[in-house]
């Protein structure tokens, strides 16, 4: 009906749960999961149906595997969650439905959750100028989430800067002060630098206005 296979792992390099989610059928997840289909099932990078349908914005799919049991806190190989993911390309709504369905407080352990390099899904969200996950991460999780430095001691300001978002620039600067954009990062690069090395001209004359 649907044109999409039930078959093993061997038979299939991509679990079935994800062939759905890709073809825009999360409807199918419901009848998957009856078949004995493995909700976990992962891609060769790591990633499974949850980390695909919150990349792609696909928030009824993501209710349908929360449903169907699937676990919220697995990682891809670098590290990265479902939340990862969805605030890393803007799908706030994701965020949202899976704090309706599993609570505030679970959803904020998650989110708390770094990558293997100590990036949390604040650095992402800032690195795609997307304010209103960073808004909402910040709501839940604080402005402790924004000041955290990875292991090259990158802030989300750094990720802003280097790609431009003034806007977030901004926000960073209301909820944690300037301080946050003298850091220095293992090369001792501060925002400046760094926006200054990528050519972004606008985010280097905000920064200056600072001082």
């Amino acid at each position: 009906m649907y044109g999409l296979s039930i078959t093993s792992r061997e038979e299939q390099a991509e679990p079935p749960a994800i062939t759905a989610i890709v073809r825009g059928q999360g409807g199918l997840i419901r009848l998957l999961k009856k078949a004995g289909c493995n909700m976990d099932a992962r891609l060769d990078d790591g990633r499974t149906a949850l980390h695909v349908a919150a990349m792609l914005g696909q928030e009824a799919s993501v209710a349908e595997l929360v449903d169907a049991g699937a676990d919220l806190t697995l990682r891809d190989k670098v590290g990265r969650t479902f939340a990862y993911w969805a605030s890393g390309h803007g799908h706030l709504r994701v965020l949202e439905t899976v704090e309706s369905k599993c609570g505030e407080e679970r959803l904020r352990e998650i989110l708390n959750m770094t990558n293997n390099d100590g990036c949390t899904c604040a650095h992402w969200a800032s690195n795609g100028g997307h304010l209103k996950v960073l808004t909402y991460l910040k709501e839940k999780c604080g402005v402790s989430m924004l000041k955290v430095k990875e292991k090259r001691n990158w802030t989300c300001a750094h990720e802003a800067s280097r790609n431009g978002h003034v806007e977030v620039l901004r926000y960073l600067a209301e909820t944690c002060g300037n301080e946050l954009f003298y850091v220095k990062d293992v090369y001792g690069a501060t925002c400046q630098f760094m926006a200054s090395y990528a050519g972004q001209w606008e985010v280097v004359q905000y920064l200056q206005s600072l001082t």
